[in-house]
């Protein structure tokens, strides 16, 4: 996804979905107090393993290039669990599918973020907004796939599962034969 400016196409989108359909909300984590001793999990990895992802450059990105990724690599810790868990779904080695050639970590947690959650407004028709935000504009082909908008807020399954609802209704796509016909994708 690009960044957008103020007064471009896709913000004004964004402005008459708002006029049309109450929205969930979204609000801040609580900001940790002084002497907590609760971290979030990220900011745990990076003070237990401070070394970061190594760029490796490419015919397409060279060593110059890379250099000014080099204190936005995600810990290495970090990128080979992730790669530890995409081979161990496929069922395949390094040899089949090679490591990253680089990585961006970006802990939200961190001011001027701190980190949030989503829910959704109690005089929100959760189901119509749902199904709504999926192709928000039936003349343009604008679809929101996410966890926001998911009965399962605060879990990529939500995500999932609004991308898969989407493409059955709008991509004319099947359901697929790894997923169990009871799986339950919300509505």
């Amino acid at each position: 996804m690009l960044p957008l400016e103020a007064g471009s196409s896709a913000s004004t989108a964004s402005a008459r979905v708002e006029a049309r359909i109450p929205t969930a909300s979204t609000t801040g984590a609580p900001k940790e107090k002084a002497g907590s001793s609760t971290i979030p999990p990220s900011r745990a990895v990076l003070e237990g393993h401070p070394e970061l992802f190594e760029p490796r450059p490419t015919r397409l990105a060279g060593a110059a290039e890379l250099e000014r990724l080099r204190t936005v690599q995600a810990p290495r810790v970090m990128g080979d669990e992730a790669m530890q868990q995409v081979r161990e779904l496929h069922g395949m080695g390094p040899e089949e599918i090679p490591g990253p050639y680089v990585t961006w970590f970006k802990d939200r947690s961190q001011d001027p973020f701190g980190g949030g959650y989503h829910a959704w407004d109690a005089r929100v028709d959760v189901e119509n907004v749902m199904k709504f935000m999926r192709r928000p504009f039936a003349d343009e082909h604008v679809h929101v796939c996410g966890e926001a908008y998911s009965d399962q807020q605060g879990w990529v399954e939500g995500a999932f599962c609004v991308a898969e609802h989407m493409l059955q209704d709008w991509y004319g796509l099947a359901w697929p034969t790894w997923l169990n016909r009871d799986y339950y994708l919300g509505w």
